[in-house]
C-alpha cells in the first residue's frame, strides 16, 4: 500500500508538472480597438485561444454580410420564425479577397456566387451543409494557422497527450482486470488526473514568436469588446459603425451581450441596427431576445440539430430519431 501510495505522488506530480510546462505564458494584453490586421473573426478568436470559438459559423456568416459577400433574409413565418436565407451576392473575385477561413465557410455551404441561397429552415439537407461548413471551417483554422507560422507542433505536448491516454488505459485495466489487486491502478489514474489539461483539443501546437504578437492584439481587442473605458464614449462618437462593425467580432468571442451593454452604458442609447442584419432590434438590443441573433443562431443550431439527430437514428438503427430535431441547441 505504501508503495502504491507514493508511486501515486509521483505520478500525479510527473504529470501535473508535464501539463503545466504544456502552458503558455500570456503576453501583454493592451487595450486595441481593432483586431489583428486582415483577420476576420474566427481567426482573431483562434490566434488568441487556438479554438475557434464557441460560435464560429454563426460569426463568420454575420461577418460575409458585413463585408458584403452575403445577404441575410429572415424567411419564417408564426411558429416557423426562425427560418433563415443566406444568399450569395458577391463574384468570385470578392470571395477570392477574403480571409480563407470565410472564403472556406462559403465554398462549404454553396454560397460564393450570386444567386446561390441557403435556407436554414430546420431540414437535415441544410443541416449537413451547416454541419460539414463548421467542420471546414475548425480544419481552416488550424491549417491557416500552421501555414502562416502562427502555431507550430510540439512534440513534447504530443508525447504527453499520449501518455496521458496510455495512462487512462492502464488505469481501467487496474481497475477492472481482477488478477491484480484493483489498487495497482491508482498510480495511473493519478496520472491522468495531473495531466488532463494535456488532452485539451490546443494541446499538441504552440505560438511561434510570430503567433505571440497577434496573440497579444487579438486579447487587447476582446478586452476592448468588454471592458468599459473613458476613451469608448470619444471612440463611438468618432466612428459611428464601431459598434456595428465588430458585432461578428464579439458573436465569435461569445461577448455579444457585454458588448451591445458597454454600448448602452457608455451613450445611454440603445445598440443601432447594422444594415445587413434585417430584422427589428427590441429592447435588448442585439444580444439577447427573439428580435436579436438568437433567432439567427437559433436557425442555424435547428438545422444542425436536425441532421445529428438523423444520423444517430440511422447509426442506432432508426429508433427514436423523429423527436431529435429539436435539440439543435445542445448540437451548436
Amino acid at each position: 500500500m505504501a508503495l502504491v501510495a507514493a508511486s501515486s505522488l509521483l505520478a500525479f506530480a510527473a504529470a501535473a508538472r508535464w501539463a503545466w510546462t504544456a502552458r503558455e505564458p500570456e503576453p501583454g494584453l493592451p487595450v486595441l480597438y481593432a483586431p489583428p490586421d486582415g483577420f476576420g473573426p474566427v481567426q482573431t478568436v483562434y490566434v488568441a485561444s487556438e479554438r475557434p470559438g464557441p460560435a464560429p459559423l454563426a460569426a463568420t456568416l454575420l461577418y460575409a454580410a458585413e463585408e458584403g459577400l452575403v445577404e441575410l433574409r429572415p424567411a419564417g413565418t408564426g411558429k416557423k420564425s426562425d427560418v433563415w436565407e443566406v444568399r450569395g451576392v458577391a463574384s468570385a473575385d470578392t470571395w477570392a479577397a477574403t480571409d480563407p477561413v470565410t472564403r472556406a465557410v462559403g465554398d462549404a455551404l454553396q454560397i460564393s456566387y450570386p444567386g446561390a441561397v441557403l435556407r436554414a429552415d430546420g431540414s437535415k439537407s441544410a443541416g449537413e451543409r451547416l454541419s460539414k461548413a463548421t467542420t471546414e471551417l475548425a480544419s481552416q483554422c488550424r491549417i491557416w494557422a500552421r501555414n502562416e507560422g502562427l502555431v507550430a507542433p510540439s512534440t513534447r505536448e504530443r508525447l504527453g497527450k499520449a501518455a496521458v491516454v496510455l495512462a487512462l488505459v492502464l488505469a481501467v485495466a487496474g481497475f477492472a482486470v481482477p488478477v491484480w489487486p484493483s489498487m495497482w491502478g491508482l498510480p495511473a489514474a493519478a496520472f491522468v488526473f495531473g495531466g488532463w489539461e494535456l488532452l485539451r483539443p490546443e494541446a499538441g501546437t504552440r505560438r511561434t514568436a510570430k503567433g505571440r504578437e497577434p496573440w497579444s492584439r487579438a486579447g487587447g481587442f476582446r478586452r476592448m469588446l468588454v471592458t468599459p473605458s473613458s476613451e469608448d464614449r470619444y471612440r463611438f462618437s468618432a466612428e459611428q459603425d464601431l459598434y456595428t462593425r465588430y458585432i461578428p467580432h464579439a458573436v465569435a468571442f461569445g461577448v455579444a451581450e457585454k458588448w451591445a451593454e458597454k454600448y448602452r452604458t457608455v451613450t445611454g442609447a440603445e445598440p443601432p441596427v447594422p444594415a445587413w442584419y434585417p430584422y427589428p432590434v427590441g429592447v435588448h438590443g442585439f444580444a439577447s431576445g427573439a428580435g436579436g441573433f438568437d433567432s439567427f443562431e437559433s436557425a442555424l443550431s435547428s438545422s444542425i440539430g436536425a441532421y445529428t439527430a438523423s444520423q444517430s437514428s440511422s447509426s442506432g438503427g432508426g429508433g427514436g430519431g423523429g423527436g431529435g430535431g429539436g435539440g439543435g441547441g445542445g448540437s451548436w
